[in-house]
């Protein structure tokens, strides 16, 4: 049996590229900055400063607060070290729910995996109710 596509897609296949280029763009970073905060605990503002401080020099920005940096980063920090259960139970699932996200927003894999489709739908509903 012919199927008929009642809503066809009229974006531009190159819009829709770029479109889920960002998106994996985006996913792979807050994966990647969950994962660091959960090795982390204690210290990842601090570890990433050295970073932030080249990528300005690099952009010729001056931080017109780095007197009170260095203190802001330890309350920061010690936020996240204060409550340790907490954070790992806000950043893992969270790191699931960004992987899997984008998947709930597949044609192709709504129409050809429909099983892994709705076993990811139910774990990001959990894993939505843990994060928040």
């Amino acid at each position: 049996m012919q199927t008929v596509d009642l809503a066809p897609n009229l974006t531009p296949l190159w819009l829709r590229r770029a479109l889920w280029c960002g998106v994996v763009i985006l996913v792979l970073i807050g994966v990647a900055m969950a994962i660091a905060r959960a090795v982390f605990l204690d210290d990842w503002g601090t570890q990433l400063e050295p970073f932030r401080q080249q990528l300005l020099s690099a952009l010729q920005r001056n931080d017109p607060f780095w007197a009170e940096r260095p203190e802001e980063l330890r309350r920061f920090d010690g936020r996240f070290a204060a409550h340790p259960l907490l954070t790992l139970l806000h950043v893992l699932p969270g790191g699931i729910l960004l992987t899997l996200a984008p998947f709930q927003f597949s044609r192709r894999i709504r129409s050809r995996h429909i099983q892994f489709h709705r076993w990811s739908g139910r774990v990001l509903i959990v894993t939505t109710f843990v994060v928040v």
